[in-house]
């Protein structure tokens, strides 16, 4: 999947992470100036960019799965092996890649595999989506 940047003309933090939730890396704002779009077209070089979501999640207000949500994640996690857990607990505290694979004594290329069967278990195409799924099942370390 590529890219996506999704624009917009004011700065409202719901289209954000309307933008997120689409699958979007971030949404980018013509009041903001070019300045801003050239900041985030360079973020968005990392192989999996997440920027955005980790800069909106202390702001947000509490957004609650539904219960048949909560039990679906449930399900599909459920099928993690022990080394796969405790990738997920590390990326909850919001932990880098590399910092995941020295707490977790496992290569960085176990860890970006274990992060991507995560999303595919949860159907979910971005990191960032996985960062708000773990945000609104509760399992973000804030």
């Amino acid at each position: 999947m590529g890219r996506i940047l999704v624009g917009s003309q004011f700065n409202e933090t719901e289209l954000r992470l309307l933008a997120i939730e689409s699958g979007a890396v971030d949404c980018v704002f013509v009041s903001d100036g070019i300045s801003s779009l050239i900041e985030k077209i360079s973020l968005c070089s990392e192989p999996n960019p997440d920027y955005a979501i980790r800069e909106l999640v202390p702001q947000l207000a509490n957004l609650n799965i539904s219960q048949e949500g909560f039990q679906n994640a449930a399900v599909a996690l459920d099928t993690l092996d022990s080394k796969e857990t405790q990738v997920l607990k590390a990326f909850c505290e919001l932990k880098s890649v590399a910092d995941i694979a020295k707490q977790t004594q496992i290569s960085k290329v176990k860890v970006e595999a274990a992060l991507a069967k995560i999303q595919t278990l949860l159907m979910l195409d971005t990191r960032s989506q996985l960062v708000l799924r773990m945000y609104r099942l509760g399992a973000l370390a804030l």
